[in-house]
Formats: structure tokens, sequence, C-alpha cells
């Protein structure tokens, strides 16, 4: 992130393991690829920039999850 003060807003939380990889459309793949979601107890939101959201959005697609556990919502397009 940019600013890491904007992660403090989440840090009380207790039971979730946040990995913050904003800006790098890479890296974010990267890490997708060796994530062991489960078969039948996950849910999936991607946002940000609309290019970056379309094209994370098609892995799992391509991946046949759910997609009543899958969201992805573009935020900003970049002009």
């Amino acid at each position: 992130m940019r600013d890491n003060a904007c992660q403090d807003y989440l840090a009380h939380l207790d039971g979730f393991n946040i990995e913050w990889l904003a800006h790098d459309e890479q890296a974010v793949d990267a890490r997708l690829a060796q994530m062991q979601i489960p078969a039948d107890d996950y849910f999936i939101w991607i946002t940000g920039e609309g290019k970056v959201v379309k094209n994370l959005s098609r892995r799992f697609e391509a991946e046949q999850y759910d997609p009543q556990r899958v969201r992805a919502a573009a935020y900003w397009h970049a002009k």
C-alpha cells in the first residue's frame, strides 16, 4: 500500500489473514496462484481498477469456482 496507515482499520480483527498486495497486479496474481482455497468454505472479493479486476476475476472463472462465492467490482477505471 502506498500509505501504510490505510491498513490500520483492520488491524484489530482476529481470525483473519490479510495480505496487502496493492498496486501490483503481477504480485496479486502470483499470490493467488499459490493459495489453497477450500472446497466449500470461502468467499473471494476482488476490487480495484477495472482492467485489473477483470483480469484477476478471469482466474476464478477459468478454475470453476462457485460464482455465488466470487465477487468482482471495479471501483475506478484508468484513463
